[in-house]
């Protein structure tokens, strides 16, 4: 009875020390610099740091330029980045490719897509 109860014991931990393992992994493949292709002059950038810090950047249109830095938090597969008191409206909710290579966003019917540096 008692190798029983040590072994369910064993596997539960086992579980649990995987599991958040996993979601700082899941994490260190998000955290980088997404960026537009050098040549594109919309200038959308995304800089996720290992701290959950962000930078934000979409210069696509020159009339309203935006900037935003703040907090990112995440929530499944997707990244959403806290406008910090801000009312100005931005793509805040990215989703990942499954390798992390890829981001995309949609706000309305503007879809924004920006691969990792």
């Amino acid at each position: 009875m008692t190798a029983s109860i040590r072994l369910s014991v064993f596997t539960s931990s086992l579980l649990l020390m995987s599991s958040i393992s996993h979601a700082r992994h899941a994490e260190n493949e998000v955290s980088g610099h997404y960026s537009t292709s050098a040549g594109d002059p919309s200038q959308i950038s995304l800089i996720l740091n290992n701290d959950h810090t962000y930078s934000f950047r979409d210069y696509s249109d020159p009339a309203k330029k935006i900037d935003m830095h703040g907090r990112w938090i995440q929530k499944g597969k997707a990244v959403v980045l806290d406008p910090n008191g801000s009312s100005q409206k931005f793509h805040n909710k990215w989703k990942f490719t499954g390798n992390g290579m890829a981001a995309r966003s949609r706000k309305g019917l503007s879809y924004y897509r920006i691969c990792r540096n």
